[in-house]
Parts: C-alpha cells; structure tokens; sequence
C-alpha cells in the first residue's frame, strides 16, 4: 500500500505562459513511514528532553579558592586576560561546574566513540605506512635543536596591571 501526497508547487515564469500553479502529487511507500516509526521508537540512550538531576552538596570537593595568585597563573598559562569582574565570576561558575561533573557517577558508562548512536562507523586500524620521515619533518620548521621542533614562546610573562588585581585584592579580604 502506498501513500499519495499532493503538494502544490508555485511557478513564476514571465517568459513562458504557464499556468501559475501545477498540482504535484508522488507516492511514498508504507515501509519508509514503517521504517521511521521503528527509528523513532527505538529506545535511545541519550534522553529526549533536558535531565537536571540533583546533585548532593555535601559530596562535592571543597570550593576552589580564586585569589590573585592563582588568577595570574590561570593567565599567564592560557593568555587569557580576566580583565574585569565579570571575567572572575565567569571563571568561579566555570570552576563551580567543573567540581560538579566530579561527582558524577560513570560506572557502566563505556566511552564515547561517536555521537551517531544509530550507525555503525569504522574505525581504521593504525598502520605505519612509510617510516622513518623525521628529516623530511624537521626540514618543515623554522629552527629546531638537536632533532626537536623549537616551538614560539606562548605564554608570555603576563605583565601585572594595578586595575582589576587590586579590586581582586580587596574583594578576598572582604570575605
């Protein structure tokens, strides 16, 4: 049995006398609706709508301390500059869901290969197909030392600004 779907199709064509609309109809055979259904039945692993399971406060690590010091190792590591307020309470909530996630139970959880759970995905096997290619490599880069890639200084030494370190200062001593 199949199904007829009629769907109207609008033309606008100035230089051809055509009827404006065409009536369109195709057929749709039952096993692709039946098909879709079987999917769409399919019990998922991953939930249809947000769960925000509670989260006992007493398991959770002690709160992480922000102060200055660690503020400016944060920066000088990741070269992001907090330059404001806002960026350290931004940085506290990131930390708050970070010690979160700790407490999470994943036994039984195998790891994540692919987020597409209803198909199959090959993975290669990891084969040496031609070896022993470090000269052709290092002849790539811009300066190396004894077979090593000499890699750009990424994290410049942050240059202390009075602003924001001082409200930071004043803000640990008030709590």
């Amino acid at each position: 049995m199949a199904l007829v779907c009629q769907r109207q199709i609008v033309l606008r064509c100035s230089w051809r006398k055509l009827p404006p609309r065409i009536s369109v109809s195709y057929t749709i055979p039952q096993q692709a609706f039946a098909t879709a259904k079987k999917v769409a039945d399919k019990e998922s692993k991953v939930p249809q709508h947000p769960v925000f399971p509670s989260i006992n406060e007493e398991d959770l690590l002690p709160k992480t301390v922000v102060d200055l010091k660690l503020v400016q190792l944060l920066e000088k590591l990741s070269l992001v500059d907090f330059a404001n307020m806002e960026g350290l309470v931004r940085l506290k909530a990131a930390i708050s869901m970070a010690d979160k996630l700790s407490v999470v139970n994943t036994e039984g959880v195998e790891p994540l290969v692919t987020v597409l759970e209803n198909r199959s995905l090959t993975l290669a096997e990891d084969e040496v197909r031609s070896g022993d290619m470090s000269e052709e490599l290092l002849a790539c880069a811009k300066e190396t030392i004894e077979d090593y890639f000499v890699v750009p200084p990424g994290n410049i030494t942050y240059t202390e600004q009075k602003g924001y370190h001082h409200e930071l200062e004043n803000s640990d001593e008030d709590t």
